[in-house]
């Protein structure tokens, strides 16, 4: 949202009032053209993103140490706020299901 990436859209108000046609579960939400070779997760500093992309690994890093910041006492990965959307999605927990990586 700070970097204005989405075409028709432009404060979180908007995306999040989008509704799917009736008769479908999704609808797409279109980027603006200038944000297309950008990297969706950039590196950042004080002054913004320094337009390179963040690794993964740096970036899982990052999400576990502000997990155990948060409180949890196990890592929080990707995988986990994964899970939680799907979970809300259709009730039922992926065969993977680990009660002590659930995050929320």
């Amino acid at each position: 949202m700070a970097d204005g990436a989405f075409k028709d859209y432009s404060t979180p108000e908007e995306i999040l009032a989008v509704k799917p046609p009736v008769d479908e579960r999704m609808c797409r939400v279109d980027w603006k053209e200038s944000m297309l070779d950008l990297p969706l997760f950039p590196i950042l500093n004080a002054q913004g993103s320094t337009g390179k992309i963040q690794r993964a690994s740096t970036f899982c890093h990052q999400l576990a140490d502000l997990g155990h910041r948060a409180g949890y006492e196990f890592r929080v990965t990707v995988h986990d706020a994964r899970r939680e959307a799907l979970m809300k999605a259709d009730g039922t927990p992926s065969p993977a299901h680990h009660p002590w990586r659930v995050v929320g």
